[in-house]
């Protein structure tokens, strides 16, 4: 079972801008839709919108004060409605876990609802729900199954645009320039993608489906004591062959590149392996270790997948 879902919101803060839309689409497991949730609210008065994001979604000054739900009355109709479904499920968008996520469960928290639903359990001794993202596992299915999806149109940075409307619409997914950002609209075009994926690119799909948990993470590491790790930044993949070191910091996990020599690392002092943890962007790149996220799909692929980056020669 999966809920696919999109938002809508005043702007990019993820801790203070508001949801005005909200669409979810549930599937069984062949991603074949069984019910659907499409619902806006009004802006509430103490919310500035940016006009940034009123841009981008097309909402007027108008549609954000006709909309007949409050914010909290939207959220609690969102929240028994998800409560409805039949539990354990994959909660699954495109790039949701960078944004859509962190914003959904704001608004249940400040709706005073429990926010962590996305991970949540009908009952204590139930399995939990998951999380997965669209935008990783294009990614993954990028590197580890090239040449199954499109992916020629290129950014500003000239590496492959993976915005949900180029990459749809690059691959036979119809989402236009008016449709996009409309919150049912992009839900329902992150479903077609994937179910293209599911079918072009089944051994990804299904291995990413592994990875929806922090528990799914663990197991993986427990089974593949060499695998290959893919990072990205912006849009340009860097992929390692790493092993697993020790948890940290509660969903965390030390990660350590096999291209270079142990020894580097053992003859650090404490405040160099600091500077390591605390690199960012390009320069994470050159670092013997990285930390994961256990909790939030990490593209991990075992050796017998990993042809595409494997280096020639390894013995």
């Amino acid at each position: 079972m999966f809920i696919f879902y999109d938002s809508e919101a005043t702007g990019l803060n993820r801790e203070f801008c508001q949801v005005l839309q909200l669409a979810f689409v549930c599937t069984d497991e062949n991603l074949k839709p069984t019910s659907t949730k499409d619902i806006s609210a009004r802006c509430n008065p103490w919310t500035i919108p940016s006009p940034g994001a009123l841009l981008i979604t097309g909402f007027t000054p108008d549609d954000l004060k006709k909309a007949p739900a409050s914010h909290f009355e939207m959220m609690q109709e969102v929240d028994g409605w998800l409560r409805s479904r039949a539990w354990p499920v994959t909660f699954i968008g495109y790039n949701t876990m960078n944004f859509d996520e962190d914003v959904l469960r704001q608004a249940f928290h400040q709706t005073l609802l429990d926010p962590y639903l996305t991970i949540g359990r009908k009952e204590a001794a139930a399995n939990p729900n998951t999380r997965a993202d669209l935008l990783k596992i294009v990614k993954a299915t990028a590197v580890y199954a090239p040449g199954t999806i499109k992916l020629d149109l290129k950014n500003e940075f000239g590496t492959p645009s993976l915005s949900l409307g180029n990459v749809t619409r690059q691959n036979g997914v119809g989402l236009s320039e008016d449709e996009a950002h409309d919150a049912m609209a992009d839900t329902m075009a992150t479903l077609a993608l994937a179910k293209l994926i599911k079918t072009a690119a089944p051994a990804v799909w299904d291995h990413m489906m592994k990875l929806t948990s922090k528990e799914g993470v663990e197991d993986f590491f427990d089974q593949n004591k060499v695998f290959a790790f893919t990072d990205y930044a912006y849009g340009k993949p860097d992929n390692r062959l790493m092993t697993a070191l020790m948890p940290f910091n509660g969903t965390q996990h030390v990660i350590c590149d096999l291209s270079r020599d142990p020894a580097e690392i053992l003859s650090k002092t404490v405040e160099e392996l600091a500077y390591i943890f605390k690199a960012r962007g390009e320069e994470r790149f050159g670092q013997p270790l990285r930390t994961i996220s256990r909790n939030k799909q990490p593209i991990l692929m075992p050796l017998e997948m990993a042809d595409p980056v494997r280096p020639a020669g390894l013995d």
